[in-house]
């Protein structure tokens, strides 16, 4: 019998159609044999009767078009059920129930983000709670087919669970904010000082340092440089004129002047409020 061949799309037929699946067949990327189907060493569906499992899990491109195949090759099977379990190397779709508690577990967090969804969408709330109950009833149908434990959880207080969570997370991520801005600010009074903090500003601040105009990013520009160019940028500024590169460039030591909208000078992948130019202004006794 032939063991090897030469697309994994028509392996996928064989696998859905397959005479004797205790010898394994092989190619390229994927394998089957006892009713698996394989995307190198990740178990993607598998036959069992006149059911089929499929293991929906995003893993990449590749196995993505391999999971498009098997279902194209077993369309014709009435029972099929659907799972998300992204672990990579699994063997088997045939779970105990203590490795379906986990699934379990995992699926209906992602039932609750879809009733979270539902709740906040009119456009697409159906879909959205289709897609919800769809998780619960393919639990369900695995439950049955290997005679496992599972109850589908009450819709309503899943969805204000969900919600409950969402708001706990959103409040969390206030004072993460709050904390994250008060750590900034002690950081950049440090950094402007002269220090050398290292900390991901979300400003592009500027201090002079070694007779240099140096930004949060660590690019650096000569003083002489800066000092030319405040003439410039102040008048744009007071007169409400905006600049965007043309023929004629603009340099900055190793940088050019892109474009500055009133407020903001971006100069290379720096953008620069106005504000902080000023401020080198004043240290420089420009104004």
């Amino acid at each position: 019998m032939k063991t090897k061949y030469s697309s994994n799309l028509e392996l996928s037929h064989i696998w859905a159609n397959d005479p004797d699946p205790s010898i394994r067949k092989s190619a390229n990327s994927m394998s089957c044999n006892n009713g698996r189907l394989y995307s190198y060493s990740t178990c993607i569906a598998q036959i069992i009767g006149d059911t089929v499992i499929y293991n929906k899990a995003s893993y990449s491109v590749t196995t993505s078009k391999q999971q498009s195949y098997a279902r194209s090759a077993t369309n014709h099977f009435n029972n099929q059920i659907y799972l998300d379990i992204p672990q990579r190397g699994l063997h088997s779709l045939e779970f105990s129930q203590f490795e379906f508690n986990h699934i379990i577990e995992s699926s209906e967090r992602k039932a609750s983000q879809w009733l979270l969804k539902a709740s906040r969408s009119k456009k697409y709330s159906d879909m959205y709670n289709a897609e919800a109950l769809s998780i619960f009833s393919n639990l369900e149908k695995y439950a049955s087919l290997f005679d496992l434990l599972y109850e589908r959880p009450n819709l309503v207080h899943l969805r204000e669970s969900a919600l409950r969570a969402d708001i706990d997370a959103k409040a969390l991520e206030k004072v993460r904010k709050a904390e994250s801005i008060k750590e900034q600010a002690e950081a950049l009074i440090n950094w402007r000082n002269g220090d050398d903090v290292r900390s991901r500003f979300e400003i592009t601040a500027l201090r002079i340092k070694d007779d240099q105009i140096e930004t949060t990013k660590g690019a650096k520009i000569p003083l002489d440089h800066a000092i030319k160019f405040w003439g410039l940028i102040k008048s744009w500024h007071d007169k409400g004129v905006q600049y965007v590169k043309d023929h004629h460039s603009i340099n900055l030591g190793h940088y050019t002047v892109s474009k500055f909208d009133g407020q903001t000078l971006t100069v290379g992948c720096h953008s620069i409020p106005y504000s902080e130019i000023e401020n080198i202004a004043h240290q420089l006794n420009l104004n």
